[in-house]
C-alpha cells in the first residue's frame, strides 16, 4: 500500500523534511493552505494543473486549516508517513 506521496510527483514523499525543503516550503499550515487555494510545482516555478484548486466555496478555511494540520501532524508522527511504503 502506497501513503504519503503527491499526487503530481509520486516520488516526492510527504516527509517533513520534504515539505520543508520545497523551494515553496509547506511546513506550515498557513503554507499548506496557500498551496490547496493556489497549487503550484514543489519547485515553486509554475502551477501544478495536476492538483486541484479547493475554492472556498468547497471548503471554508476552518475546515481547511485542520486538513493542513493532519498531513503536518502525520508528516511528523505516523510510521511510514512520506515512505515508499506505507
Amino acid at each position: 500500500m502506497w501513503g504519503g506521496a503527491t499526487i503530481a510527483s509520486p516520488e516526492l514523499a510527504l516527509s517533513l523534511d520534504n515539505l520543508k525543503a520545497m523551494d515553496t516550503p509547506r511546513d506550515s499550515i498557513a503554507a499548506l493552505m496557500d498551496y490547496m487555494r493556489n497549487p503550484i510545482m514543489a519547485d515553486g516555478s509554475e502551477e501544478s494543473y495536476a492538483c486541484r484548486k479547493v475554492d472556498a466555496a468547497w471548503i471554508n478555511d476552518a475546515d481547511l486549516e485542520q486538513i493542513a494540520a493532519f498531513v503536518l501532524r502525520a508528516a511528523e508522527t505516523a510510521p511510514g508517513w512520506g515512505t515508499a511504503r506505507f
